[in-house]
């Protein structure tokens, strides 16, 4: 269950994610009620497909970028390392 509340002059989702923890969603100041319900019905769709994940621990491009660069790294050493041996 969620709903949409006005708090300090912003709108705010209140909403549980599917592992049960409850979240708040805050928007921007200047944001209209539609636009909280739209925002609302995104985060429920996602809830109910299992797919949420609160702002903070989507990764940045930076960290993904990194990380596929490291793995991408491990498999061209392993492949030498493949090719000498034959």
């Amino acid at each position: 269950m969620a709903c949409i509340k006005k708090r300090r002059g912003r709108w705010v989702i209140d909403f549980y994610d599917q592992h049960g923890k409850r979240r708040w969603n805050t928007l921007k100041e200047g944001a209209t009620k539609s636009e909280a319900n739209k925002v609302m019905q995104a985060i429920l769709k996602q809830v109910d497909h299992g797919s949420y994940l609160p702002d903070k621990k989507i990764p940045s491009f930076e960290k993904v970028a990194e990380q596929w660069l490291k793995n991408k790294k491990i498999v061209a050493n392993e492949e030498k390392v493949k090719v000498i041996n034959l």
